[in-house]
């Protein structure tokens, strides 16, 4: 069974205290000559043995009982060396020579807070972040670190300013997310030896200079204008192609232009506040009405045949 699901660590205490009493107290018997033979001494310190066993060696061996959970590991140090790490459920070990130290397995995070970065534009910024993590071997991880969140935060706190250090504010502001893969996989590769699993690193926020942001604003509002008058642009462009197209028919079909009149001043017309003077010769007028109805009878005569 490997060392991290162990449950038991043999007692020491609950069997040796209640012997070496019952050492004294065959010792003390025999200096006073209550007991002469060797089989009296045997069997008088049997007798003591299990007595003290009962009343004294029950009691400490019980004490040593420890419930560990679902998500925890006990490190045990036996006389100050490192004897593993036991648990989840019930473990036994010595009240008095162990000495257990708990690791939580679960997912944790570090906090990061503001750090003042200066990126290579030479642009002062701020920056917090936050590091995911958890502990995948609690024994390597007991035995070689102290502080397991003080010692991310510090290497995190280096490597943030590090990374983000060799980057412009250009590339860190749309490339937030690499920058934070690089730091994951640097801090990984580091804390990885000593049983640490780095999950995420997430830049929270990004604080600009105020006369930076003020200029990024202006930037945009310069970006939208000019995208403004591109569009309008292309926009004038269409239109004025769509009119030569229909310069062009007109100048083809003479009845379409003339129906085109007709039925812009029908339109003005209807405001009743309106007088519109419009200048035109009658007699074109009645040839163009002319040829008008002559069109729409010969459409009307083709349809009554169809």
């Amino acid at each position: 069974m490997d060392k991290s699901e162990s449950r038991f660590l043999t007692p020491i205490t609950p069997f040796f205290v209640p012997a070496i009493f019952a050492i004294l107290i065959v010792a003390l018997e025999a200096a006073v000559e209550v007991i002469v033979t060797a089989y009296e001494m045997i069997i008088v310190f049997l007798y003591i043995y299990l007595w003290l066993l009962l009343f004294l060696g029950l009691p400490l061996f019980l004490a040593g009982i420890r419930i560990i959970p679902e998500y925890e590991r006990a490190a045990v140090l036996r006389l100050g060396r490192y004897k593993g790490m036991l648990g989840p459920g019930m473990i036994v070990m010595d009240p008095i020579l162990d000495r257990s130290y708990r690791f939580d397995l679960r997912v944790q995070t570090v906090d990061i807070p503001q750090q003042e970065v200066l990126t290579k534009d030479n642009v002062n910024i701020k920056v917090d972040a936050v590091i995911i993590y958890r502990v995948f071997d609690p024994g390597k991880a007991f035995i070689t670190v102290q502080n397991i969140r003080q010692v991310l935060y510090q290497y995190g706190q280096a490597n943030l300013r590090e990374v983000l250090g060799v980057h412009d504010l250009d590339e860190i502001l749309q490339k937030r997310e690499e920058m934070a893969k690089i730091i994951q996989e640097e801090v990984d590769r580091v804390v990885g030896e000593w049983g640490i699993k780095i999950i995420s690193v997430a830049l929270q926020q990004i604080y600009l200079p105020e006369n930076m942001v003020r200029a990024m604003a202006m930037q945009a509002e310069a970006e939208r204008e000019r995208r403004a008058k591109i569009i309008s642009a292309e926009g004038e462009r269409q239109a004025a192609h769509i009119m030569a197209e229909a310069a062009e028919y007109y100048v083809k079909n003479p009845v379409a232009l003339r129906l085109r009149e007709l039925t812009t001043l029908v339109e003005i017309a209807k405001e009743k506040n309106v007088v519109v003077l419009f200048p035109t010769t009658f007699g074109h007028l009645e040839q163009t009405l002319a040829t008008v109805l002559a069109v729409g009878k010969a459409a009307a005569k083709k349809e009554n045949r169809g």
